[in-house]
Formats: C-alpha cells, structure tokens, sequence
C-alpha cells in the first residue's frame, strides 16, 4: 500500500472565510444575548426618565441629532453593559454572597400557626360558595349573562355629584364606608371625621394622630387608622361623643410611614403596608401584630386581601407587587411591568383578577389563572390613587391625580364612565351596594356621589 503524505495535501478551504464566518456567528450570537437581556430591563419610556437615567450612569443625556427613540436605544444597551459588568462583579465575589438577597424563612409564634389554621378553614368555606355561584353563572345562557351584565352598568349612567364637604384645612387622604349611612374621612393634620350620609354633616371627630392619615378601613364596627408616624390606631365609635380618643393605640406599629390598610373578609385580621418596607398582619380583637413580612426592595403603599382571604397582595414603591399565600406563608406571584410605583391594589369578586394603579398612569389587570397581565388599561394622565372593583365585581373604579374618577367595564376594560374634579383625587371608596360612591382629595373636600 502506498502511504501518503499527508503535509502534501493541499486544502482547498479558505481558512480566512472561516475566520469571518466564525467572527460573524459570534457577533450574531452576542447581539441575540443581549436582546435577550434587555427584554428583561426595565428600560424608562418617559423621555424625563430616560435622561434622568443616563445623568445617574454618568453618560451624555444627549448626542447630536439623536431623537427620544434613539436616546432610549442608546439607555438600553447601557443597561445592558451595565447589567454584564455586575454579573462579572457577582461572579467574582461569589464566595462573599451575603445570604441577605436569597429567600430567608423565620420561625413564627404559635399564634401566627393558629391564624394561619383559622384562615385555612375560613377560605375553603368562602372559597366553595364562591365557586357555587359561579358555577350557578356559567349554566345561565349568554342572553341572560349579557342582560344581566347590562342591567349591573346600566345604573352608573344616572350616577352625578350630590354633595360636597371640607373636611380640613390640609388635603383629604381617606374615605371609608362605615355603612351607607356613615362614611369616616382623614385629612393630613391627623384628624378624622365621622360624617352622616347623604348629608355629609359631621357626627364625631377622631383625634389621635398628629401626622397625616392616609390609611382608613373599618372592620365591622371598629375604625382603624395609619399615619405618617408609622402609628395604628383602633376606634370604636359607638362610645359615642363629639370628640373621640382610641381604644386602642400602636404607637410603633411600623418604623415607616402606613400608607396602606386592608382588612380580612372576615374583619378578624388587617394587613398594615408600609414605607419601612414591609407589610404587617394584625389581629383586630387584641392588637397583636402576628406578622412582619419582608420582600420589597422600597416602601410598600398598598396591600389588599383576595376575596376568599386566603391570599393577600402588596406593592409599593418598587413598582414590583407580589402575591402572598396566608396559609403558608409564601410568595406566590410576583408582578412586574409597572415603570413606576404601584399605589393601590384591588381584587375581583371572581376571586382572579387583581388590579394594579401606577404612577405611570396605568391600570393592569392580572389574571391569577395565567399568572400574568392580561390587560393594560391607559386610565389616567397622571399618578392612580385608587382602583376598587364593586361587589359584584361588574366595573373597576378607578381614581388620579388628573382629577378624574373612572368607571370601566369589567368585561371588556372600556371606559363606562367619567367624572372630572378640579384637583387631584387622593381616595375612593365604593358603598355597600354600590348605593353611593365618594373620593377625597388635594381640594380638602369629601364628595358623595349617587344615582340621580
């Protein structure tokens, strides 16, 4: 057999073209990397925003020539460049990773397990005749389902502004219904107001706080209030009197401001939100605070209770929100896509929808079935104070500081109805039966608002 020399070979492969295609191939690959990354970053669409970002990274806010769309183009591969400099620092100080950023359980009382049980057993009992009924729902043809989704709207046509009241010489913060015969208001110099319904007079005045009030919800028939001094406090009004004090005072409740108070459906417990950074559960009867949950990078402004209250919600100034399982423990779901803070939070009768108001503007609306938001609605021109879906869970109200109080559609996220304010509205509260609705704001008014 002849052997061949194989250094006499000659290749006919153009190593060169190779070099290029190989180069080529990395650079698609590279350019394919970081698109990827920077679907994941919150890149600013506010042009303010954008430059405000670029002055914080130490870059140019502008080049030559360069528009708004170029501008953002030009932040997001920053960010990205950004994003691949800090992986590189977390990868080399990797064995000094402070465990202070992975999840961290604590151990809890006795008290916390019973709550949780109680919660347990209390959520299936609600969480069963919610499903009965919408089982009753699905059976109904779809003429009787529209009819009936018709005959639920066709009432907030007729809805018009019935009265007006000051409440304080500072901005209203609050609005809670007491029952449709008694609504209590806060204001920023700490004091509250026990107003009658329709006529908006004053019955009581609640003081207690010497900061501004901005949290209200009543559970049953007692009052509770957070303020700017990280205080809760509990009322009783059936003491009776003109002036009032608390029954109950939680001077360090928080060590942040409360800026947001929900309570249990079934009044036994209420979340407190607040800008320490964390949310807090409470038992009503005693005070006793059974739990300081920990999860937001910033302050948290709302937390809001699921229907069924097995499950709460929170969101603050991270413009993150998360879901909370109660019988748990645990987070759930996390929902980002907010720009900016998220303000207020509010949950569907149905049991899976859960609204979300932004200081961008906008309103989401997250399905807790597809565990993601399913709708954007354009809602405001401003920061949204206030979402709350009615009883029923027919329409989403929705309140901003462009002075507008929204009315949408449930069904198909259309605006169903419009009132303008003269300055912005900081709270909404929605009656018992939709029988009146009121806001409060900037102005230092109440508004009661009803059918013609």
């Amino acid at each position: 057999m002849e052997l061949v020399d194989l250094e006499s070979i000659k290749t006919t492969v153009d190593s060169s073209s190779v070099r290029e295609e190989a180069v080529a191939a990395r650079h698609l690959l590279e350019k394919q990397r970081r698109a990827d990354i920077l679907k994941n970053l919150h890149v600013p669409t506010d042009d303010k925003d954008v430059r405000a970002k670029l002055r914080s990274l130490k870059e140019p806010i502008t080049l030559f020539a360069e528009d708004k769309a170029d501008r953002r183009a030009r932040l997001g591969q920053l960010m990205v460049d950004e994003f691949d400099r800090q992986d590189v620092q977390d990868d080399e100080s990797d064995s000094d990773v402070s465990m202070d950023d992975e999840e961290f359980f604590t151990p809890g009382s006795e008290e916390l397990l019973e709550t949780r049980r109680k919660i347990t057993t209390d959520s299936i009992l609600r969480a069963r005749k919610r499903l009965e009924t919408q089982k009753k729902q699905s059976e109904m043809s779809l003429v009787e389902t529209v009819n009936l989704r018709r005959e639920k709207m066709a009432p907030i046509e007729q809805y018009q502004l019935l009265g007006s009241q000051f409440v304080s010489t500072r901005p209203a913060g609050a609005v809670a219904f007491g029952s449709n015969s008694l609504l209590a208001a806060s204001s920023w110099n700490g004091e509250i107001k026990l107003m009658d319904v329709p006529n908006l007079n004053t019955k009581a005045i609640l003081r207690g706080h010497v900061d501004k009030v901005s949290a209200l919800k009543w559970a049953r028939n007692i009052l509770l209030s957070g303020c700017g001094q990280g205080k809760l406090l509990f009322w009783d009004p059936s003491t009776g009197g003109e002036e009032q004090t608390a029954c109950r005072t939680i001077s360090e409740a928080h060590k942040g401001r409360i800026a947001g108070l929900d309570v249990h459906p079934n009044g036994q417990w209420a979340a407190t939100a607040s800008y320490d950074y964390t949310w807090a559960l409470w038992d009503v009867e005693s005070g006793t605070k059974l739990l300081s949950q920990e999860g937001h990078s910033k302050g948290v402004h709302s937390v809001a209770f699921h229907p069924d209250g097995a499950l709460v919600a929170s969101a603050g100034l991270d413009a993150v929100g998360r879901v909370w399982d109660m019988r748990s423990g645990r987070s759930i779901q996390t929902l980002e896509g907010h720009i900016r803070e998220i303000y207020s939070l509010g949950w569907s009768s149905n049991g899976y929808y859960l609204a979300s108001g932004s200081a961008d503007g906008s309103v989401k609306i997250w399905d807790l079935r597809a565990q993601k938001c399913t709708h954007t609605i354009p809602a405001h021109t401003k920061i949204v104070s206030s979402v709350q879906f009615d009883e029923s869970g027919s329409f989403l109200a929705t309140t901003g500081y462009d002075g507008d109080f929204n009315i949408w559609n449930a069904d198909s996220w259309a605006l169903a109805k419009r009132w303008k304010t003269s300055d912005r509205i900081m709270g909404m509260d929605l009656g018992p039966g939709n029988e009146y609705f009121a806001t409060c704001g900037w102005d230092r008014t109440v508004k009661l608002w009803c059918k013609e």
